[in-house]
């Protein structure tokens, strides 16, 4: 969704959108003082729902920034929208051939041998095989004061769909205290009906991988 296409949602949402099926001008009444008010309620909107639902997703370590250390170490910069690294990288284990997929019980392994610090560096040995896989969940980036209706919104279409319910409730906040009440009780109703990540079981199993190097290597 663009952020076009979400401020005329939120703008429907509180019939303020058009008239008679033409739409409204700036100058009309409170529009432009809505419209203005939509960005900064869109980043708040935002960072509540990633607070209250956790949403995973992941990112391979050759597409973050870097820097190679000394001894052999990598620090990787970690993602902008990262709240939270869960624990272990998944590294894999090499090529399904023969029997090795069996012998070593699995294709995959969670690789705890790095350090998080700064609250966004992860410091690393730098052989780890460049389709190392970082899981971590997200948080809502601000969006810019400035925006334009054609920057397109960093969230599911799952998300995307309640957020006018948040932001329209707040616009007639003081203005109408009986919507405002019936747009915010429909956005909580729908973030409690939300599903962010679909629920599945690992059918192969996943070693956990305490100190790699004393395993010897793992690709």
């Amino acid at each position: 969704m663009t952020y076009g296409e979400f401020k005329n949602r939120v703008l429907q949402l509180i019939f303020s959108y058009s008239v008679a099926g033409d739409t409204i001008a700036l100058t009309y009444n409170n529009q432009e003082d809505y419209v203005k008010m939509i960005p900064g309620l869109l980043s708040t909107a935002q960072s509540y729902v990633y607070q209250i639902k956790k949403i995973e997703t992941s990112i391979k370590l050759e597409d973050l920034d870097k820097e190679e250390l000394e001894d052999g170490m990598m620090l990787y910069h970690l993602p902008d929208d990262c709240l939270r690294v869960r624990p272990g990288l998944i590294i894999p284990r090499g090529k399904r051939h023969n029997d090795y997929w069996y012998r070593q019980g699995g294709v995959f392994e969670r690789f705890n041998d790095y350090k998080l610090f700064g609250g966004n560096k992860l410091m690393a040995p730098a052989g780890l095989p460049s389709s190392t896989i970082l899981e971590y969940e997200k948080r809502g980036l601000p969006v810019p004061p400035n925006v334009q209706d054609n920057y397109v919104l960093k969230n599911t279409d799952e998300v995307n769909e309640i957020l006018p319910f948040y932001v329209a409730a707040f616009c007639v906040m003081h203005d109408d205290a009986f919507k405002y009440a019936a747009l915010y009780n429909e956005f909580e109703t729908r973030l409690q009906r939300l599903e962010m990540n679909p629920t599945y079981v690992e059918v192969n199993e996943t070693v956990d991988m305490y100190g790699g190097f004393s395993r010897g290597p793992w690709w």
